[in-house]
Order: C-alpha cells, then sequence, then structure tokens
C-alpha cells in the first residue's frame, strides 16, 4: 500500500512540475504579442499581453508590456483604452522625468483623439506643471486643441496666449500653431478683423512648411467670412502653392470655390483642375473639385467635357460618396438631355445602390428612373 502511495504520489509531483516548466515566461508572452501584434492579429496580441503582464518581474517588464497594450490600443483607434494603458504606466514608480513626460502626451494625446477633453485638459496640465521644460509645449498645444473641441473658445483663446508666451523665439513652429489657434477661436468668434491681424503679412511668409499652408487656408476663410473675395482669393492661393499635399489641395479647391463666387468661372475651373492633378491630395478634395468643376462646365455649354471630368470620379480610390452620388446625377441629367436613356438609367441606377449617400439622392435617382418607364 506503502509503495503504492508513493508510486501515484510521485506521479503527480512530476506531472506539476512538467506543467510548471511547460508555462512561457514573460518573455515568450511578450514576443508573442509583439509578433501577434505585427501580423494585425491584435486580439491575440492582447491576451499575450495580459499573460505576459501577469509574469512581469519589475516595472521594465511591465513597462514593455504596457508599451504593447498601449500600441494595440492606438492603432484599432480605441483611444480611451489606449489611455488608460498609458495611465497604468504612469503608475510605475520608477517612471520619472522626460520619459514620464512622454508618457503623459501618450495619454492626453488617446484622450484627445477620443474626444475626452476634461481628461485631456488635465493630463496637459501634469506636463505644464512639470519640473522638466522638455515638450511642454505639447502641453500648451493640447490643452488649447481640447478647449476648441470643447467649444469653449474663451479658455481656448487663453491658452493659445500662453502657448504663443511660452514658445515664442524658442520654438517656432510651435510659436506659429499658437498664432493659428488664436486665428482659429477668433474665427470662431466672429471676431474676424482681429483674427487677420494677429500677425502681419511679413511675419506669415516666414511661417514654415505645411503650417504655412494651414495658416494660408485659415486666412483665407476669414476673408471670405468679410466677404473680402480678393484676398481670399490671393491666401487660397498661396496656401494651394505649398508643398503640404492635403492643405494644398484644400487651397486649390477653396480657391475655386471662391472664384465660383466671384463668377469666374474659367479661373474656378482651372482652380478644381489643380486639385485633382495633386498625386496625394485628399481624395474627398478631389472629388469635390470633378464635381463642381464639371457643374461649371455643363453650365458654360460644355456638357461633353463634363462627362470627361466626370468620369475621373470613378478612378479615385475612397472618394466621398455623397459627391460621387451628386456626380452621377449630374451625368445622368447630362445624358438625358442627349437622347441617352439607357445610360442614363445606369448612372441613376448606381446612386440608388450606393451605400453611405443621403436619402435625398436616393429618392431623387428613384425619382429619375420612374419617370425613364
Amino acid at each position: 500500500m506503502t509503495s503504492k502511495f508513493l508510486s501515484i504520489f510521485s506521479i503527480v509531483a512530476i506531472s506539476a512540475f512538467a506543467a510548471n516548466a511547460a508555462e512561457p515566461t514573460f518573455k515568450e508572452n511578450y514576443d508573442s504579442a509583439v509578433k501577434n501584434y505585427n501580423q494585425k492579429k491584435y486580439d491575440d496580441s492582447l491576451k499575450d499581453v495580459d499573460k505576459a503582464l501577469s509574469m512581469a518581474g519589475g516595472d521594465a517588464e511591465k513597462l514593455q508590456a504596457l508599451s504593447c497594450k498601449y500600441n494595440n490600443y492606438n492603432i484599432q483607434r480605441k483611444f480611451i483604452e489606449a489611455a488608460g494603458a498609458a495611465g497604468d504606466v504612469l503608475k510605475l514608480e520608477k517612471l520619472t522625468g522626460p520619459q514620464r513626460n512622454l508618457w503623459l502626451i501618450n495619454q492626453f494625446q488617446a484622450y484627445y483623439n477620443g474626444r475626452k477633453s476634461d481628461e485631456c485638459i488635465a493630463a496637459c496640465d501634469q506636463l505644464i506643471d512639470s519640473k522638466e521644460p522638455e515638450n511642454r509645449e505639447q502641453g500648451y498645444h493640447y490643452k488649447t486643441a481640447a478647449y476648441l473641441q470643447k467649444n469653449d473658445n474663451d479658455k481656448a483663446l487663453e491658452a493659445a496666449g500662453k502657448y504663443a508666451e511660452y514658445t515664442a523665439g524658442v520654438k517656432i513652429p510651435m510659436y506659429y500653431r499658437s498664432v493659428i489657434y488664436q486665428m482659429t477661436v477668433l474665427n470662431n468668434k466672429k471676431e474676424y478683423d482681429k483674427a487677420v491681424a494677429v500677425i502681419t503679412p511679413e511675419e506669415a511668409e516666414k511661417i514654415p512648411g505645411a503650417l504655412r499652408c494651414e495658416y494660408y487656408n485659415l486666412l483665407g476663410g476669414i476673408y471670405k467670412n468679410l466677404k473680402k473675395y480678393p484676398e481670399a482669393a490671393a491666401a487660397f492661393e498661396k496656401a494651394g502653392q505649398g508643398d503640404h499635399a492635403y492643405n494644398g489641395g484644400l487651397g486649390w479647391y477653396s480657391l475655386g470655390d471662391i472664384y465660383s463666387i466671384m463668377n469666374k468661372d474659367n479661373e474656378a475651373i482651372a482652380a478644381f483642375t489643380k486639385v485633382y492633378e495633386l498625386n496625394d491630395s485628399n481624395p474627398h478634395h478631389k472629388t469635390f473639385a470633378i464635381v463642381r468643376c464639371a457643374e461649371l462646365l455643363n453650365k458654360n455649354g460644355k456638357p461633353e467635357d463634363a462627362l470627361v471630368t466626370l468620369e475621373k470620379v470613378n478612378l479615385i480610390v475612397g472618394s466621398n460618396p455623397e459627391w460621387a452620388a451628386r456626380g452621377k446625377i449630374l451625368a445622368g441629367k447630362i445624358l438625358l438631355q442627349q437622347a441617352k436613356k439607357d445610360d442614363a438609367k445606369k448612372q441613376f441606377e448606381a446612386v440608388a445602390g450606393m451605400k453611405g449617400v443621403p436619402a435625398s439622392y436616393i429618392n431623387q435617382a428613384k425619382a429619375e428612373i420612374e419617370k425613364l418607364k
């Protein structure tokens, strides 16, 4: 009996030892999490992260695992969860100085992207109040943006002023970002003359890179609100001439819009055409511009040119469904004028079957199809 009992006990002990020996280590779980993350298997990666965290031996290993967790949530646009992971990192005792500041930035960026404005502002204040000055401008940056997100224009203007004061002569690009924020707030408050006067035209020419395009697009919009169309056109043209694809495309589109308001159709057509010709401009801007261009061509007695232009919408990846539908309805109407009923019907049927299109366009397309029966 004793011999048999010892034999069974030995088997159980050996099995338990084998199970423990087979349990993955922190490194194995973490490496698996990273591998699954790189393969875009985010749910599997997060499971591995939790396993790694349960085995983490100290702050260094916890930081590795939580960093992976943050990246997982962030890339999936689960921003509130990402902010939570960043918050867990900030609880680590040995996380101090510049490294802590970087994680504060990760946290309030996630809160901002998740539209948690109050939480974003609170995290920004922690960074601004920290003893280490490095990256504090990011705190002012996102604090101003968060107040704008809340539509609290007075506090946004106050934060933008402190942002400008902190970055003036030190962080030149960030200084001009603060200028753009101030102009945005004043534009929101409809204090257009004050917005235009935030910086002089001479100072504006010194704005670097993409910020310069953004500034001139904003300035053009303010002049448009003031109904100073020549000044708006000049600003939008400078935005279009910049080297930033998104803001450059927006500049040319807005220039076309201004010329259309001024009844300068040929100039508007030329500006809208430039949007499409920019290889990297935003697909939505391209779609808007093509449809507006086609409308003007048709208005000016060039229906064939309008149809050729509208065909370009089909070449745009991820075009705006609403404006694509608007273009197809226009194409259908032009084809009807040319007595090409079958071709026109195809355009209207395409709209009726589109997803993400306002009901008004679908109903309009269906009404046109009924007329053709």
